[in-house]
């Protein structure tokens, strides 16, 4: 479980290296920062959960496993993106697509870890 939870953090981080490296002018600057906050806000949540011991079980392999494919998705579209010549708004669609799945499993995991801590009185 630990190599998936890490896999998918290193992924992110990557994933945040090279978006700074995207050429001024191939997106707007308020854009690009957006998708670079919403990136981090997605590998806080793996940060957050990371020591939850509801993690280690089953479904919790499951969803971090789950997270790391998107995060490997969203990866290749920012590669993609940058090796892009010119500004190509069927990137950046992509890119944005391959982010809402990434926050989506970001959201599943936040939301099972407040399920699984309520306490019931």
């Amino acid at each position: 479980m630990g190599e998936s939870l890490i896999f998918a953090k290193d992924v992110l981080k990557r994933t945040l290296e090279l978006l700074g490296e995207i050429p001024s002018g191939a997106v707007l600057e308020d854009e690009l920062r957006d998708i670079q906050i919403r990136i981090q806000i997605a590998q806080n949540a793996l940060i957050q959960n990371q020591r939850k011991i509801w993690v280690r079980t089953n479904m919790g392999k499951e969803m971090i496993g789950d997270f790391g494919v998107a995060s490997t998705k969203l990866l290749g579209t920012v590669e993609r993106f940058q090796r892009a010549e010119a500004s190509d708004l069927s990137l950046l669609k992509d890119l944005k697509a391959a982010l809402g799945e990434v926050e989506l499993h970001a959201k599943r995991l936040n939301e099972e870890t407040r399920r699984r801590s309520m306490v019931v009185t």
